[in-house]
Formats: structure tokens, sequence, C-alpha cells
């Protein structure tokens, strides 16, 4: 706001007189109010503000059918005036300008609660396990491979407790995303498991593209090869979890399917998974996300 009226000071100081129409207060209001609203927005979004006012200032006034010779004309009309409309047209902005930013944050705070009821609906439960490993070959039962059919977020979930009694210093959970067809594509990750002698709980959102990756390869409970494993591990899992979340433009998609979709779409040749069952350490009724038939795929 402040470069804004920096800008009508400048405009009010031209000298000279121009055969130009006055533009009416209105418009002139809302000339204002956008200005407002644009140079608010560049200082909020933008790291370093540098921006010349009439950069946005002539778009606006292309909006309203107006150019800049218009503006000066009406500013140094007004400045002539023995009482100038000027201050009442810009407590009409301010407050124009608090309806406006008060409208734009509902409406914010709504889109966030829809993401979130989205994310909610689309995210799937591809894998739920539990264990107790006291011995060193119970690790390979924490091993588990998933196949990746869509892009989204894959999220590792795992709640366990590292009993005090287990001398062994760290445990990792592992993964890699691989390219079956092509050896040399993966991505390997790892979480640090904290040694805590209570309940702990880990959570790791890991982005995939299916395009690059199509399966990933998990290990829950392994070694830190770092650190000398000398003993049999003592460890808790009661929870060992892999859900699957879409982009969010696809939640959205789907979470409007699921409330307008009816009346548009025959309910008949749509399904929303395919039951597949594709291992057997895998949770029975294992479900490929968002499954669509060939003659419905979006």
């Amino acid at each position: 706001m402040k470069k804004f009226l920096i800008f009508i000071s400048v405009v009010l100081c031209i000298t000279g007189c121009r055969d130009k129409n006055m533009i009416p207060d209105d418009d002139l209001m809302g000339i204002i109010s956008d200005a407002y609203m644009a140079d608010a927005y560049l200082r909020e979004f933008a790291d370093n503000y540098d921006r010349d006012t009439l950069t946005f200032m002539q778009p606006i006034l292309d909006k309203y059918g107006y150019t800049i010779d218009q503006m000066e004309y009406t500013f140094r009309k007004m400045s002539t005036r023995k009482t100038s409309p000027l201050p009442r047209l810009i407590d009409k902005v301010v407050t124009d300008y608090a309806e406006r930013l008060k409208r734009y944050r509902r409406g914010y705070e709504i889109s966030l609660r829809w993401d979130t009821l989205a994310n909610k609906r689309a995210t799937l439960e591809l894998m739920l396990d539990s264990m107790y490993a006291s011995k060193v070959e119970d690790l390979k039962k924490t091993h588990f491979e998933l196949p990746m059919y869509r892009s989204g977020i894959y999220t590792i979930t795992m709640s366990y407790r590292i009993d005090s009694a287990d001398n062994n210093r760290g445990y990792l959970i592992r993964y890699t995303l691989k390219d079956t067809t092509d050896a040399k594509t993966r991505m390997v990750g790892s979480v640090w498991l904290g040694k805590m002698g209570r309940r702990a709980f880990s959570v790791t959102d890991v982005e995939v593209d299916a395009r690059k990756y199509n399966l990933m390869d998990i290990t829950f409970l392994s070694p830190n090869n770092s650190m000398k494993f000398v003993g049999d591990p003592k460890v808790s899992i009661d929870t060992m979890m892999v859900t699957y979340r879409p982009p969010i433009e696809k939640a959205r998609e789907l979470n409007y399917e699921h409330y307008f979709g009816i009346f548009n779409r025959h309910a008949d040749n749509f399904k929303v998974y395919e039951n597949k069952k594709d291992s057997s350490a895998l949770r029975p009724g294992f479900r490929v996300p968002y499954a669509i038939d060939n003659n419905n795929r979006r």
C-alpha cells in the first residue's frame, strides 16, 4: 500500500492539463482496491519486492477500460477541488480490502478442509503386520516387497519398542525403490530407529513416480551396518504399515467423484479397487490403488 500511495503522490504532483474524461468514483475505488490487493500479494510472495508500481497498474487499468493518462487526469482534477473525494475513496478501499481479505481467508480455510478430507478419503492401507523379533532370523520377517501401481505418497509407518536388554546399538528402516526392468534404476533411503526402551513411532513419506519405479523393497527392522551387531534382537513391533496417498489433484478428483459424480457416470462401469492378493506377506485383501477399467481410464 505504501508504494501505491507514493505513486498517487507522484501523480498529484504532475503538472499540465489534458483533455481527458474523469474516471467515475466507483471505478476509481475498484482500481485502487485492486492495486492495493496486488501490492499486498507481491509483498507477501516476493522475497525482494522491488517492482515498479506501473508494472501491475497497467493490467488493472486495462481491466476497467482506462488508461494511465485518464487516471493522472482524474487525480489532477481532484486535487483542484476544495473538498477532494480521495480521502473518502481511500476509506472505502480500506473497508473493501478488509472484506475481500476475510472472504479469501475463509475460502482458503475451506479449501484446506476439503484437501484434508480428500487426502483422508483417498488414502489406502496397502499392508499391515506386527511381530516380536527375538532372533536374528526374525529380521527376515520384517522384509516386504510392494508393487508400485500409482504415483503418489507412500507412507512407511512403524510403532515399536526396542527393549533395554537389547545389546545391539542401532536399527534402521531401509527402503529401496526399483525398476525391475532396469537394475540400475533405484533409490535407497533409511530411517534411524531410536533405542529408547519405550514405545516409539516412526513415520516416513516417500514420493514415488510410478513411471520410474515399479517396486518398493522395505525392511522394517534392519541392523545398522556401521555398528557391530552383537546379539539377538529384542524388539516388539505392533505396527508395520504402508499406506498410499495419490497426488492431491487425483485426491480432489476422487473426492469430487464421491460427492457429485454419481450424476455424471454409470456406476456399473467404474471400479475403485481391484481385489488382488499379491503376497502372503501382505494383509489379506491387498488392494491395488485405484484400478480403473480400460474403457474408463483417465
